[in-house]
């Protein structure tokens, strides 16, 4: 999955400040966003017009959409909100770099949904460091 980081409003004072509990104070706003994101990649397309081929019927399927996941980590310095998913072919399908021809434009990508979601992440957290400053 591609990485992207965001600038938080006000976070050098709020670490001044709290020091590390600024991690805490600013944790769920990673966490809806990693939600949210993982949210994005499991929708599938529409089927295209006159398509016949059926997800998810062939055994050997491995359902893509149903294997997004997240996870958000907190280290002493750092908060990271990370999704992914282990189907085999999920790199053709959804990831920016190596996704294939006939999935373009009908797929959504790691960098759109990342590129979307970033925006809230960055108020969220914004917001979540004023409480914690007036706090």
């Amino acid at each position: 999955m591609a990485d992207i980081s965001i600038q938080i409003r006000g976070i050098e004072a709020a670490y001044r400040k709290l020091g590390t509990d600024v991690l805490r104070a600013i944790e769920p706003a990673f966490a809806g966003g990693a939600i949210r994101v993982e949210g994005r990649m499991k929708k599938y397309p529409p089927p295209r017009p006159g398509q016949t081929y059926r997800r998810g019927i062939d055994p050997r399927s491995e359902r893509l959409g149903q294997r997004w996941t997240h996870q958000v980590t907190r280290t002493a310095t750092s908060v990271r909100g990370e999704v992914g998913n282990n189907a085999s072919y999920a790199p053709w399908v959804q990831n920016d770099q190596f996704q294939a021809w006939m999935h373009r434009r009908r797929w959504t990508t790691d960098v759109e949904a990342l590129e979307a979601e970033a925006p809230s992440v960055e108020r969220e957290a914004g917001r979540l460091v004023e409480e914690a400053m007036a706090e």
